[in-house]
């Protein structure tokens, strides 16, 4: 008995500590509420919650909760009323969504069944509503001969209703006649073949990755509608070669006696030699597209980036103690840095993306 209750003595005091944070969390919670419910009832409402969660029968909490269920009813009634009449569907689906995942918080709170009635079919007529308003949008861009701007429309009147009228058979029909098909080359690789090659297959392989909609490569010079032309303007490699710095220093060493004792200093010196190779590529490349069919894009870019590493290692004799650490943590050997053919292949890589984005920018 006298365990049971030493055992109480001492989990009591944790039991009130608990109690009294649980307590305090609730209460800012609460505050939190009663400052948002104004200003923003759904804010509020998600405070409300934490509050229930901690104590579903909490007074306060089910007094606030039910001001700011009919507060966050009428304001979305009000919104909704005056962005349809400003024809502003798509903020107003927004505002549905918001009271759709408040009215879904309402109903799972702890001590309920609570519910925040809203008109459940009214996202839908204002889906059909948006739908119509970009419809009718891409209509008119088709008309002005703007069919890029069509396509995006019909993109997303199709966005809001999967189905809507013969959106999709229209975006296909002006899409075929206003994606380009592009073939791209690179003339003259004659400063760095490895690189022309990489940047000339990268470049279209990268602008497809990001999926613009007017694009399509073709696979001959024939079938295109445009050609790029890829130019590697700059390619230069440099190697420093093996370079090496030595260096010495003096330092002052104690000197112990047998028994341990210091019986003076003695002047000695550390000498270490640090060896150093850089390599360095730097490439410079560039791209133009030329069509004869009127409307085409025909953008251009350009991207220089440089590649480089560096090896190093060090030998050092003499006194350790006066070898710089930076020395002492530099290994005894060291192989090559890295080859022209491995910085090519990075630094036209960091070009490839660069240019594809360039190029994807102007068939989005």
């Amino acid at each position: 008995m006298k365990y049971y209750l030493k055992t109480i003595s001492y989990l009591l005091p944790a039991f009130i500590a608990v109690i009294y944070l649980s307590g305090c969390a609730s209460s800012k919670s609460l505050d939190a509420a009663r400052q948002m419910q104004s200003i923003n009832p759904h804010a509020a409402l998600e405070y409300v919650a934490l509050c229930l969660k901690d104590d579903p029968g909490d007074e306060d909490a089910l007094d606030l909760l039910d001001i700011i269920i009919p507060a966050i009813v009428y304001e979305h009634e009000n919104r909704v009323t005056s962005m349809i009449q400003a024809g502003a569907y798509e903020e107003a689906i927004v505002d549905c969504d918001r009271v759709i995942a408040s009215a879904y918080l309402v109903r799972t709170m702890p001590g309920g069944p609570y519910n925040l009635y809203y008109q459940e079919n009214q996202r839908a007529e204002l889906t059909g509503l948006a739908a119509g308003k970009a419809y009718g949008e891409a209509e008119k861009f088709e008309a002005d001969g703007d069919y890029r701007s069509a396509v995006d429309g019909y993109d997303r009147a199709l966005g809001f209703v999967g189905n809507y009228k013969d959106a999709a058979a229209r975006r296909e029909k002006i899409l075929d006649s206003v994606t380009s098909r592009l073939y791209i080359t690179c003339d003259d690789p004659g400063i760095d073949p490895q690189a022309a090659r990489i940047v000339t297959g990268g470049i279209g392989a990268t602008a497809m990755s990001q999926r613009p909609r007017f694009l399509k490569l073709a696979k001959d010079r024939d079938s295109a509608t445009s050609i790029c032309g890829v130019m590697i303007e700059n390619a230069s490699f440099q190697d420093s070669g093996w370079n090496s710095n030595r260096d010495s220093r003096r330092v002052e060493v104690d000197v112990y006696d047998k028994k341990g004792k210091k019986t003076g200093t003695v002047e000695r010196r550390a000498y270490w030699t640090v060896y150093r190779r850089r390599t360095r590529f730097t490439l410079s490349a560039g791209f133009t597209v030329k069509s004869e069919v009127a409307g085409e894009p025909v953008p251009s870019g350009r991207a220089s980036k440089s590649a480089f590493s560096e090896v190093s290692y060090a030998h050092w004799s003499g006194e350790r103690s006066g070898v710089p650490a930076d020395v002492l943590d530099m290994p005894s050997s060291s192989g090559p840095p890295k080859t022209r053919s491995t910085l090519t292949g990075e630094c036209a890589g960091s070009v490839v993306r660069e240019l594809g984005h360039k190029l994807f920018l102007a068939y989005k």
